[in-house]
């Protein structure tokens, strides 16, 4: 159980990251990210209420206990994650499929080994 549990928190810590990471770019209005969003034929606005989503998955996903809470949080990342590989897909940018698929990955890993967890806790 101590390798699930290592793994738990190595999935989530970097998922948490990311999240962290993207909440700032998202609301720093960087050159990058806005002809990013525009590549993907995407409107500027759209940053502030995916930084804003973004944000509190961070949270969330940090938050001891709340399990419904989580539920979403892992949701929403599902839902962020397959429409940025779908987007990225559609307007050709394969290269960037590969690494926005390694991190739905990451989170269904944490997502699956804190469902292990709270099980091993509930027994």
């Amino acid at each position: 159980m101590k390798g699930v549990k290592i793994t738990y928190w190595i999935t989530t810590g970097l998922i948490a990251l990311l999240y962290a990471f993207d909440t700032f770019m998202f609301f720093s209005g960087k050159k990058e990210v806005v002809d990013s969003m525009h590549s993907l034929g995407y409107p500027t606005y759209l940053l502030a209420m995916l930084g804003t989503a973004k944000l509190l998955a961070f949270i969330g996903i940090l938050l001891p206990g709340m399990p419904r809470l989580k539920e979403w949080v892992y949701a929403g990342i599902t839902i962020n994650m397959v429409g940025a590989i779908w987007s990225h897909a559609a307007m050709g940018q394969m290269d960037k499929v590969l690494p926005v698929t390694l991190i739905l990955v990451i989170a269904m890993v944490s997502y699956f080994t804190m469902h292990k967890l709270r099980s091993a806790k509930a027994s």
